[in-house]
C-alpha cells in the first residue's frame, strides 16, 4: 500500500464508517451457518431461507482441504510482502479486472479503498501463469500456479454444489443453472488491508453488492466483513478457519429475476493487524445472455406486481463486467445503475 498518497483520498463520512458494537457478530439469523453434509432437504431450505433474507450465509463441512486453505494464505501474504515495485510487474492495467492493483487513488479521487488486491482470471484457459511469471522465479511461480489452480478448481467444485442447491431451493432443477456456468470467466482475488491508526476514517472496501453470480470467500482470523442485516444495522461476520463465507450477487439476482437479493456488504481494517481475504467470484461466460429464468417470471399476482416495478433488462455478463471496470464504481446500487445504462445506450443506438 502505498501509504504516501494524500490520506483524505481514502477518508470515508464518519457516518460511513460507523462501526458496530466491539465483540458483536451476526447472528444465525443475519448470516447462518449452514452444514453441507446435513441432509439434503434440510440444506436446501436453510440455503433458499438465507437467500432470501440476507444473501449472506457461512458453509461448513464443505469438502475443501483445509491444509489448501492455509497454504494459498501463506501465499498470498508472501506476495503482498514483495517490494512495491516487484508487485507492480504484475500491475492492472486500466479498464483490467486481473493484476495487482494497490494504489485506487489513481481510479478514484474520494472515498478510495484502503487496500491491496491480487486478482487472477479463471477460466478453461486461465493465464494465471502469465501473471505468475511476472513475479516469481521460474521454480517458484509453477508452484504457486499448481497451488492457484488447485485452489480454484475446488472452488469451482464447491461453487457447482452451491448453485445446484439454490436452484433446488428455487423449485427448480439441480442442473438447471448450469448451462449459465459451463463456460465460467470466474475471477479469483487475494486481499490484503493494511493496518492503520486512521481505521476508525478509512474503510478497506466500501459498501456495495457484488456484480457476480456467487461469491466464496474465506476471511482469515483479524476478521472485518460486514453485512448490512434487515435492521439496516452493520453486523460483523465471525471469522471461522472451516467455513466459507457464501453471498448472492447481482447476476444472480437478475437470473432468478430478484427472488434473491445480492448482499450488501463492506470491509472494515483494524488498527495494528493485516487482514487477509481469499475470494472466488463465480461468473457465467462473457458472452451468456443473462435473462430472468422463464419459470421465475410470474408465479403469482403478488409477483406480477412485484415484477412491473423491477422490470430487468436482459444483458451479456461481459457488459456488466465492462460496466464496472469502466464506467461505474461498484456500490449497493450497481445493477439498477447497469440497467439504465443499457436502456439509453440502446435508445442511443
Amino acid at each position: 500500500m502505498n501509504t504516501s498518497c494524500e490520506l483524505e483520498s481514502y477518508v470515508w463520512p464518519r457516518g460511513d464508517c460507523s462501526l458496530p458494537e466491539h465483540g458483536k457478530f451476526a447472528s444465525q439469523q443475519d448470516v447462518p451457518t449452514i452444514d453441507l453434509a446435513g441432509g439434503s432437504k434440510a440444506k436446501v431450505d436453510e440455503i433458499g431461507r438465507a437467500c432470501r433474507q440476507s444473501g449472506f450465509f457461512q458453509v461448513v463441512n464443505h469438502g475443501v482441504d483445509h491444509e489448501l486453505v492455509n497454504q494459498v494464505h501463506a501465499s498470498a501474504r508472501q506476495f503482498f510482502e514483495f517490494p512495491s515495485d516487484t508487485k507492480l510487474r504484475a500491475a492492472r492495467s486500466a479498464g483490467n479486472s486481473f493484476g495487482f492493483a494497490g494504489k485506487f487513488a489513481g481510479r478514484f479521487k474520494s472515498k478510495c479503498p484502503w487496500k491491496e488486491t491480487f486478482s487472477l482470471q479463471y477460466t478453461p484457459n486461465s493465464n494465471i501463469k502469465d501473471y505468475m511469471i511476472k513475479v516469481y522465479t521460474a521454480e517458484q511461480h509453477e508452484q504457486h500456479c499448481a497451488l492457484y489452480e488447485t485452489y480454484c478448481k475446488a472452488m469451482e467444485k464447491l461453487g457447482r454444489e452451491l448453485i445446484e442447491l439454490i436452484a433446488q431451493s428455487l423449485e427448480l432443477a439441480p442442473d438447471a443453472l448450469h448451462s449459465y456456468f459451463d463456460d465460467g470467466f470466474s475471477i479469483f482475488r487475494m486481499n490484503m488491508y493494511p493496518p492503520s491508526e486512521h481505521f476508525s476514517r478509512l474503510l478497506g472496501t466500501g459498501p456495495h453488492t457484488d456484480p457476480c453470480a456467487l461469491t466464496i470467500l474465506h476471511q482469515d482470523e483479524v476478521g472485518g466483513l460486514q453485512v448490512y442485516n434487515r435492521d439496516e444495522t452493520w453486523v460483523t461476520v465471525e471469522p471461522r478457519a472451516d467455513a466459507f463465507v457464501i453471498s448472492i450477487g447481482d447476476t444472480f439476482q437478475a437470473l432468478c429475476n430478484h427472488r434473491y437479493k445480492s448482499a450488501k456488504h463492506r470491509a472494515v481494517i483494524h488498527a495494528t493487524r493485516a487482514r487477509h481475504s481469499l475470494v472466488f467470484f463465480i461468473n457465467p461466460g462473457l458472452d451468456t445472455v443473462i435473462r430472468p429464468i422463464p419459470e421465475l417470471v410470474v408465479k403469482s399476482k403478488e409477483d406480477e406486481e412485484q415484477d412491473r416495478e423491477r422490470p430487468c433488462v436482459e444483458f451479456n455478463w461481459g457488459q456488466l463486467l465492462e460496466f464496472t471496470q469502466k464506467h461505474y464504481r461498484t456500490d449497493v446500487h450497481t445493477l439498477d445503475a447497469f440497467e439504465s445504462y443499457l436502456r439509453k445506450t440502446s435508445q442511443a443506438a
